[in-house]
């Protein structure tokens, strides 16, 4: 769902929890609304949450994609100048 459509959905699902609620007689038929409009809340909440962390760690993936073959190209680079230095030392 884009960004954008997010808080008119959110205010159509209040506006639909108040027009329930002001319709209900009894106090315990009030708790129900509001316990499933809550509960409702909670499982739209953590499902945003989840889709914002997938995109933080493509994010972060996609930033460090251009590093991925430093660190390994460092590593052999410097165990190639100690193997030459070394040569080089035990040659005199």
């Amino acid at each position: 769902m884009p960004i954008a459509t997010t808080p008119r959905k959110s205010l159509e699902e209040f506006g639909s929890f108040v027009e329930q609620l002001s319709g209900v007689r009894s106090l315990d038929k009030a708790m129900t609304v509001q316990t499933e409009f809550v509960k409702r809340a909670y499982e739209t909440s953590v499902a945003e949450s989840q889709k914002i962390c997938e995109l933080h760690n493509r994010l972060a993936k996609q930033t460090l994609d251009p590093f991925k073959g430093l660190t390994g190209k460092s590593a052999c680079d410097a165990r190639q100048a100690l193997r030459f230095t070394q040569d080089r030392l035990g040659a005199n």
